[in-house]
Formats: structure tokens, C-alpha cells, sequence
């Protein structure tokens, strides 16, 4: 694992014996939490449980409580909501001698607090740009690496839609003050294409809207582009109100881009 030293260092001295029994790792979609847990695992010689939130959840707890061996037990956040955290807490509040948990998560306010206060908390670093062209190896232009902060999200960019996605953030940048609410809010549609392969992420999306509102405030100076120039720098201004992406699941990232999309469409009228 390339990066995260801080991290490393801090793991670097446990035993098992020393080991924390539960263990929360936050940060953003991509960033290595989950292979994070796997070289610990190794290291360790414990055995990886995909803990799944599930109608029997309660009997497969007591069932991870009296495993025999040594078992590294994962609950990913993302996939489970708030409330339903609740049905964890004794699991990770009185976990068997040979069980370890971690937890994962893209920001503690997806975790209840009462999570929180049972588990060591470790975040991980920003990437710099350059430790993300050493791990992804793509290639890439440097505002890729700026737009996408984690190995995950680089390597998830699939050449082929960036310029598509160029092309549909400018045309929202120069058209939107001109489209109808239905057009605006029909580019969810475009945003997934039938083929999976060739899916723009929201992420890409995001941060390329934001970077060509920017330059076209930037860039047009010439009187005939007056109008232009002032909805880009309010679409620019509205992304910035937008905290960036961090939801967990494309669900929700669909909800967010939607919700995105109608402020645009209200502040450029």
C-alpha cells in the first residue's frame, strides 16, 4: 500500500494481543480503507467475515461471537443506515476474545456517536497528486488527479467518458439559463449511459462542472459573451455552496446531482 504512512506507523506496533477489538477507518470513497483491512488481516493471520446487515443479523452475530479462530469481522457503513447501526452496537461493544472489527466509513457523521465511543478511530490522509500518478498509473492530465483524491475514484475514470462529460458540463454552463426545468433535470438520464462500462461518475462530473464554470468566468471577456460570462460565474459560486461528494452509494449520489441540478436551474433564471 502506497501513501498513508501516518497510518501504517500508528499499526506498526500492535501485537495481537494489542490489537484494538474494534477499529473505525474513515475516509473518502477510494481511498484504500478496505485494503487497509486486508494487510492488516494478513499481518495478523486472521481470517476477513463481510459482516451484512440482514433480516437474521441477530443470529449471525451470536454465531461470529463463538467462532473459533481468530476473524477480522467488516462493516461497511455505506451499505447500512443509521438507525440500523443500533443493531451492531453490542457486537462491537463486547466482541468474543478472537474477534476484531472494522468498521469503514467516508465521514464520521455517517456513524452514530455511540459507534464512535466503542471504536479507535484512525482517518486517512489526502493523497498528494503526485502519490496518485505513483499507485494509479494512468496517465492522466493533473486536473484529474485534482478532481478525483483517491486511488479509487482515479481508477474508476473511464477515458472514454471524460470528454463526453467535458461536453455535457459545458453545454450546461452555457445553456442552462436557457433550458426548461424537464431538460435540465433529463441529464441525470445522460449521466448513465446503457452500456455500464461507459457510466460518467458523479464525482467526475462534480469537478469538471466546477473547473469549466471556472474557466469560462475566467476566460470570456468579450463583450458579446456578457451573459455568458455572468452565469458561469453564478453556477461557479452555487457548486461552491455544494459541499463535494461524499455520499455513500449512487442513490444517493443521483439524489445529490438532482438536487445540485435544480439549484443551478433556480439561480441562473
Amino acid at each position: 500500500m502506497i501513501g498513508q504512512e501516518k497510518l501504517k506507523k500508528s499499526f506498526s506496533a500492535f501485537t495481537l494481543q494489542t490489537l484494538p477489538k474494534a477499529i473505525l477507518l474513515v475516509g473518502r470513497s477510494g481511498c484504500g480503507k478496505h485494503l487497509f483491512a486486508s494487510e492488516l488481516a494478513v499481518r495478523f493471520k486472521l481470517g476477513i467475515v463481510k459482516v451484512e446487515l440482514t433480516d437474521d443479523i441477530d443470529s449471525k452475530i451470536a454465531e461470529y461471537q463463538s467462532c473459533p479462530v481468530d476473524t477480522l469481522y467488516e462493516i461497511d457503513l455505506s451499505k447500512i443506515d443509521l438507525k440500523s447501526q443500533n443493531k451492531f452496537l453490542k457486537f462491537i461493544e463486547e466482541p468474543a476474545k478472537n474477534v476484531f472489527i472494522v468498521i469503514f466509513a467516508e465521514d464520521t457523521n455517517m456513524v452514530l456517536e455511540t459507534v464512535q465511543n466503542r471504536c479507535l478511530t484512525y482517518r486517512f490522509e489526502k493523497y498528494s497528486m503526485q502519490e496518485l500518478k505513483d499507485i494509479t498509473k494512468t496517465g492522466y492530465e493533473d486536473y484529474i488527479y485534482e478532481i478525483c483524491k483517491t486511488p479509487g475514484e482515479v481508477n474508476k475514470v473511464n477515458p472514454d467518458t471524460i470528454d463526453k462529460c467535458k461536453i455535457l458540463c459545458d453545454t450546461i454552463v452555457r445553456r442552462i439559463h436557457e433550458a426548461s426545468y424537464a431538460n435540465t433535470i433529463s441529464i441525470l438520464n445522460k449521466l448513465n449511459f446503457l452500456d455500464q462500462y461507459d457510466k460518467i461518475d458523479p464525482i467526475l462530473f462534480y469537478g469538471l462542472l466546477k473547473k469549466i464554470s471556472c474557466e469560462a468566468y475566467l476566460s470570456q471577456t468579450d463583450k458579446d459573451k456578457k451573459i455568458e460570462t455572468a452565469y458561469a460565474w453564478t453556477i461557479y459560486q452555487t457548486l461552491l455552496k455544494f459541499s463535494e461528494l461524499n455520499t455513500n452509494g449512487l442513490l444517493n449520489k443521483q439524489w445529490y446531482i438532482m438536487a445540485l441540478l435544480s439549484r443551478l436551474w433556480e439561480n441562473t433564471r
